[in-house]
This record gives structure tokens, sequence and C-alpha cells, in this order.
């Protein structure tokens, strides 16, 4: 595992001491949080379902088309994303 390394200043180091000083003080928060993560993309199928379902009682060829192409462009973005998420860090040579 490879470990944390801050240089003091930066703005990610910044961030990063932010993030986890904030996951500290709001343990409460981490069983919600771990919920949304877990089931996160049920309750979004959810409301793509109940968008499609609104949009099939209007005589709306528009809003049946946003309806349609909300969950495409999800799935697009989440193919997009997985790639992304796989690839391995670039190493820094540490020469400039």
């Amino acid at each position: 595992m490879l470990a944390f390394t801050p240089s003091p200043g930066s703005v990610w180091t910044t961030a990063f001491l932010d993030v986890n000083t904030f996951a500290r003080h709001t343990p409460w928060l981490h069983t919600p949080m771990r919920l949304y993560a877990n089931e996160g993309i049920s309750l979004f199928a959810v409301l793509l379902l109940a968008g499609w379902w609104s949009a099939r009682t209007r005589d709306s060829a528009t809003a049946m088309a946003a309806a349609a192409w909300a969950p495409l462009g999800m799935l697009i973005a989440l193919a997009v994303n997985q790639p992304v998420v796989a690839a391995e860090p670039v190493k820094s040579s540490g020469t400039r």
C-alpha cells in the first residue's frame, strides 16, 4: 500500500487533510454514506424509471426522448469511467 507523504502548502495536501478531518468529526455520517455508495445505483435506477413513467403520461416527444437518453448517458459515463479507474498511475521520474 502506498503511503501519503504530504508536501506542505500543496492545495492537494490541504484538501486531503480537510476531507480526512471532516470524516473524523462526522462518524454518524459514515453509515448513510456507505449505504449510498453501495445502493446509490439502485436509487438512481428508480429515479430514472420515475422520470420515464412521468414522461410517458405527457404527450411530449421531447420529454420521452429525454427520459430515454438519460439511462444511455449514464451507461456511457460508466463505460468511460471504468478504464479511467482501472488505469495504473503514471510514476514520476523525478526529473524535469
